[in-house]
Protein backbone atom coordinates (compact mmCIF):
# COMPACT_ATOMS: atom_id res chain seq x y z
CA UNK A 1 0.00 0.00 0.00
CA UNK A 2 0.77 2.27 -0.30
CA UNK A 3 2.03 4.87 -2.51
CA UNK A 4 0.53 8.37 -2.32
CA UNK A 5 0.50 10.86 -5.01
CA UNK A 6 1.25 14.33 -3.82
CA UNK A 7 -0.43 17.43 -4.98
CA UNK A 8 1.90 20.05 -5.85
CA UNK A 9 0.15 23.39 -4.67
CA UNK A 10 1.49 26.49 -3.99
CA UNK A 11 -1.15 27.20 -1.26
CA UNK A 12 -4.26 26.12 0.10
CA UNK A 13 -7.41 28.49 -0.46
CA UNK A 14 -9.34 28.54 3.07
CA UNK A 15 -12.70 28.19 2.54
CA UNK A 16 -15.22 30.36 3.91
CA UNK A 17 -18.59 27.95 4.97
CA UNK A 18 -18.92 24.13 5.14
CA UNK A 19 -15.35 22.87 6.11
CA UNK A 20 -13.47 19.74 5.30
CA UNK A 21 -11.07 18.31 7.86
CA UNK A 22 -10.67 19.02 11.64
CA UNK A 23 -10.14 22.35 14.25
CA UNK A 24 -12.54 23.86 17.39
CA UNK A 25 -11.95 26.16 19.56
CA UNK A 26 -13.45 25.96 23.32
CA UNK A 27 -16.53 27.99 24.24
CA UNK A 28 -14.72 31.35 25.56
CA UNK A 29 -12.49 30.96 22.13
CA UNK A 30 -14.74 31.13 19.81
CA UNK A 31 -15.40 34.60 19.43
CA UNK A 32 -12.09 35.98 18.92
CA UNK A 33 -10.05 32.40 17.42
CA UNK A 34 -13.14 31.00 15.55
CA UNK A 35 -11.39 28.79 12.90
CA UNK A 36 -12.24 29.70 9.15
CA UNK A 37 -12.51 26.28 8.19
CA UNK A 38 -15.56 25.75 10.89
CA UNK A 39 -17.04 29.26 10.24
CA UNK A 40 -20.39 27.92 9.59
CA UNK A 41 -20.14 24.63 11.28
CA UNK A 42 -22.47 24.01 13.77
CA UNK A 43 -20.77 22.40 17.06
CA UNK A 44 -23.45 19.31 17.83
CA UNK A 45 -21.26 17.97 21.04
CA UNK A 46 -18.13 18.36 21.98
CA UNK A 47 -15.59 18.55 19.30
CA UNK A 48 -18.39 17.21 16.49
CA UNK A 49 -19.17 19.78 14.00
CA UNK A 50 -21.94 19.24 11.44
CA UNK A 51 -20.97 21.13 8.20
CA UNK A 52 -24.56 20.25 6.55
CA UNK A 53 -25.97 18.27 4.13
CA UNK A 54 -25.24 18.12 0.06
CA UNK A 55 -26.63 15.81 -2.50
CA UNK A 56 -24.65 13.26 -4.64
CA UNK A 57 -26.00 10.58 -7.06
CA UNK A 58 -29.58 12.10 -6.25
CA UNK A 59 -29.13 10.88 -2.59
CA UNK A 60 -28.45 12.75 0.80
CA UNK A 61 -25.18 13.15 2.32
CA UNK A 62 -24.22 14.74 5.38
CA UNK A 63 -20.72 16.12 6.18
CA UNK A 64 -19.82 16.47 10.18
CA UNK A 65 -15.87 17.38 11.36
CA UNK A 66 -14.34 15.68 14.26
CA UNK A 67 -11.85 17.60 16.31
CA UNK A 68 -8.46 16.26 17.67
CA UNK A 69 -7.18 18.22 20.65
CA UNK A 70 -3.91 18.60 21.96
CA UNK A 71 -3.38 17.75 25.53
CA UNK A 72 -3.65 21.14 27.97
CA UNK A 73 -5.74 22.93 25.59
CA UNK A 74 -8.73 25.01 27.04
CA UNK A 75 -11.00 22.32 25.16
CA UNK A 76 -10.06 19.17 26.77
CA UNK A 77 -11.30 17.70 29.74
CA UNK A 78 -7.94 16.08 30.77
CA UNK A 79 -8.95 12.84 31.86
CA UNK A 80 -6.34 10.97 33.83
CA UNK A 81 -4.43 8.52 31.44
CA UNK A 82 -4.21 4.82 32.37
CA UNK A 83 -1.61 3.21 30.50
CA UNK A 84 -2.96 0.05 28.99
CA UNK A 85 -3.36 -0.42 25.30
CA UNK A 86 -5.29 -3.96 25.60
CA UNK A 87 -8.65 -2.26 26.65
CA UNK A 88 -10.59 -3.66 23.81
CA UNK A 89 -13.38 -0.51 23.92
CA UNK A 90 -14.16 1.24 20.71
CA UNK A 91 -17.11 3.70 19.25
CA UNK A 92 -18.32 3.50 15.87
CA UNK A 93 -18.93 6.69 13.73
CA UNK A 94 -22.99 7.18 13.41
CA UNK A 95 -23.75 3.22 13.98
CA UNK A 96 -20.96 2.23 11.27
CA UNK A 97 -20.82 4.42 8.22
CA UNK A 98 -18.25 2.93 6.10
CA UNK A 99 -16.50 3.39 3.07
CA UNK A 100 -17.87 0.61 0.55
CA UNK A 101 -15.21 0.33 -1.72
CA UNK A 102 -11.47 1.43 -1.28
CA UNK A 103 -11.04 5.11 -0.97
CA UNK A 104 -8.01 7.20 -2.09
CA UNK A 105 -6.19 10.45 -0.60
CA UNK A 106 -5.04 13.37 -2.14
CA UNK A 107 -1.88 15.31 -1.07
CA UNK A 108 -0.30 18.49 -0.81
CA UNK A 109 2.21 18.87 1.69
CA UNK A 110 2.69 22.94 1.38
CA UNK A 111 2.55 24.52 5.06
CA UNK A 112 4.28 21.53 6.74
CA UNK A 113 7.71 22.36 6.49
CA UNK A 114 8.68 18.57 5.78
CA UNK A 115 10.17 17.25 3.09
CA UNK A 116 7.74 16.01 0.62
CA UNK A 117 9.19 12.45 0.42
CA UNK A 118 9.39 11.85 4.41
CA UNK A 119 5.68 13.18 4.80
CA UNK A 120 5.08 10.40 1.88
CA UNK A 121 6.87 7.47 3.80
CA UNK A 122 4.79 8.95 6.94
CA UNK A 123 1.70 9.22 5.80
CA UNK A 124 1.84 5.77 3.87
CA UNK A 125 2.97 4.13 7.29
CA UNK A 126 0.16 5.11 9.14
CA UNK A 127 -2.77 4.48 6.37
CA UNK A 128 -0.77 0.94 6.13
CA UNK A 129 -1.00 0.52 10.35
CA UNK A 130 -4.90 0.31 9.48
CA UNK A 131 -4.83 -1.46 6.12
CA UNK A 132 -3.08 -5.06 8.11
CA UNK A 133 -5.45 -5.07 10.18
CA UNK A 134 -8.92 -5.87 7.91
CA UNK A 135 -9.45 -8.25 5.23
CA UNK A 136 -10.90 -5.36 3.25
CA UNK A 137 -8.44 -2.93 0.89
CA UNK A 138 -9.47 0.31 2.72
CA UNK A 139 -6.78 2.71 1.18
CA UNK A 140 -5.68 2.76 -2.41
CA UNK A 141 -1.71 1.44 -3.48
CA UNK A 142 -1.16 4.44 -6.29
CA UNK A 143 -2.84 7.79 -6.97
CA UNK A 144 -2.78 10.13 -9.81
CA UNK A 145 -4.17 13.83 -9.41
CA UNK A 146 -4.11 17.13 -10.75
CA UNK A 147 -3.46 20.36 -8.99
CA UNK A 148 -6.43 21.79 -7.32
CA UNK A 149 -7.35 23.42 -4.20
CA UNK A 150 -8.38 22.05 -1.36
CA UNK A 151 -12.42 22.18 -0.91
CA UNK A 152 -14.73 20.20 1.35
CA UNK A 153 -18.16 18.39 -0.04
CA UNK A 154 -16.45 17.87 -4.02
CA UNK A 155 -16.06 14.06 -3.66
CA UNK A 156 -12.06 13.65 -3.12
CA UNK A 157 -10.38 12.95 -0.21
CA UNK A 158 -7.51 14.95 0.67
CA UNK A 159 -4.72 15.56 2.97
CA UNK A 160 -3.66 19.09 3.37
CA UNK A 161 -1.92 21.55 5.96
CA UNK A 162 -3.81 24.97 7.44
CA UNK A 163 -4.30 27.58 10.35
CA UNK A 164 -6.62 25.86 12.76
CA UNK A 165 -6.06 28.62 14.94
CA UNK A 166 -4.07 28.72 18.47
CA UNK A 167 -6.81 26.86 20.27
CA UNK A 168 -5.23 23.76 20.80
CA UNK A 169 -6.52 22.00 17.87
CA UNK A 170 -3.58 19.86 16.23
CA UNK A 171 -5.89 18.42 13.21
CA UNK A 172 -9.00 17.98 11.85
CA UNK A 173 -11.17 15.21 9.62
CA UNK A 174 -14.18 16.36 7.95
CA UNK A 175 -16.28 13.61 5.93
CA UNK A 176 -19.55 13.12 4.41
CA UNK A 177 -21.70 9.77 4.13
CA UNK A 178 -24.97 8.88 2.14
CA UNK A 179 -27.75 9.83 5.23
CA UNK A 180 -29.44 6.26 4.03
CA UNK A 181 -27.01 3.67 3.47
CA UNK A 182 -24.18 4.75 5.84
CA UNK A 183 -21.86 4.79 2.74
CA UNK A 184 -19.25 7.39 3.55
CA UNK A 185 -18.29 9.65 0.08
CA UNK A 186 -15.40 11.96 1.39
CA UNK A 187 -12.68 12.40 3.81
CA UNK A 188 -10.20 15.10 4.57
CA UNK A 189 -7.24 15.70 6.87
CA UNK A 190 -6.20 19.36 7.77
CA UNK A 191 -3.09 19.46 10.32
CA UNK A 192 -2.67 22.89 11.79
CA UNK A 193 0.00 24.84 10.46
CA UNK A 194 0.19 26.19 13.88
CA UNK A 195 1.97 23.79 15.08
CA UNK A 196 5.82 22.56 14.38
CA UNK A 197 5.77 18.77 12.78
CA UNK A 198 8.36 16.04 13.25
CA UNK A 199 8.77 12.83 11.92
CA UNK A 200 10.86 11.38 14.45
CA UNK A 201 8.93 12.04 17.63
CA UNK A 202 10.74 15.40 18.73
CA UNK A 203 9.69 16.88 22.05
CA UNK A 204 8.02 20.08 21.37
CA UNK A 205 6.56 18.72 18.70
CA UNK A 206 3.62 17.18 16.82
CA UNK A 207 4.42 13.78 15.38
CA UNK A 208 3.20 13.37 11.71
CA UNK A 209 2.63 9.72 11.96
CA UNK A 210 1.22 9.84 15.47
CA UNK A 211 -1.88 12.37 14.56
CA UNK A 212 -2.14 10.96 11.09
CA UNK A 213 -2.68 7.42 12.37
CA UNK A 214 -5.38 9.00 14.51
CA UNK A 215 -7.00 10.89 11.95
CA UNK A 216 -6.95 8.08 9.19
CA UNK A 217 -8.91 6.15 11.82
CA UNK A 218 -11.88 8.39 11.40
CA UNK A 219 -12.53 6.68 8.23
CA UNK A 220 -15.19 4.84 10.60
CA UNK A 221 -14.08 5.26 14.03
CA UNK A 222 -14.94 8.15 16.69
CA UNK A 223 -13.08 9.49 19.32
CA UNK A 224 -12.86 8.33 22.67
CA UNK A 225 -12.44 10.60 26.17
CA UNK A 226 -12.73 8.30 28.93
CA UNK A 227 -9.75 7.83 31.03
CA UNK A 228 -9.42 3.92 30.37
CA UNK A 229 -9.31 4.61 26.27
CA UNK A 230 -5.91 7.00 26.99
CA UNK A 231 -3.29 4.33 25.54
CA UNK A 232 -5.45 3.78 21.85
CA UNK A 233 -4.94 5.32 19.22
CA UNK A 234 -8.35 6.83 18.75
CA UNK A 235 -7.66 8.27 22.09
CA UNK A 236 -9.06 11.68 21.26
CA UNK A 237 -6.13 14.36 22.89
CA UNK A 238 -2.73 14.06 21.98
CA UNK A 239 0.94 15.53 23.28
CA UNK A 240 4.22 16.44 21.71
CA UNK A 241 6.45 14.67 21.42
CA UNK A 242 3.71 11.84 21.60
CA UNK A 243 3.91 8.38 19.26
CA UNK A 244 2.09 5.94 20.80
CA UNK A 245 -0.93 6.56 18.31
CA UNK A 246 1.56 4.94 15.56
CA UNK A 247 0.23 1.63 16.97
CA UNK A 248 -3.01 0.34 17.51
CA UNK A 249 -4.07 -1.05 20.30
CA UNK A 250 -6.97 -3.97 21.01
CA UNK A 251 -9.76 -1.72 21.02
CA UNK A 252 -8.41 0.41 17.95
CA UNK A 253 -7.94 -3.05 15.94
CA UNK A 254 -11.39 -4.14 17.08
CA UNK A 255 -13.09 -1.05 15.37
CA UNK A 256 -11.74 -1.44 12.49
CA UNK A 257 -12.44 -4.79 12.23
CA UNK A 258 -16.00 -4.49 13.08
CA UNK A 259 -16.59 -2.31 9.70
CA UNK A 260 -14.07 -3.77 7.46
CA UNK A 261 -13.60 -7.44 8.41
CA UNK A 262 -10.61 -9.85 10.03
Amino acid sequence: MKKILFLSLVGIALIIGLVGSVGATGKNQKQNQKIDLLENAKEVSPGVFYLGESMNKGKVVDGYAFVHYAKGSKSAARPKPVVDDTVDMYKLLFRGIKWADTMQYEVNTTGSRLEDSAVRTALSASLETWDTETSFELFNDDLVTTESDFNSGDRKNRVTWNDLGTGGTIAMNSFWFYRTTKEIVESDVVFNTQYNWSLSGESEKMDLQNIATHEFGHNGLADLYVSKSAELTMYGYSGYGETKKRTLGTGDISGIQALYGN
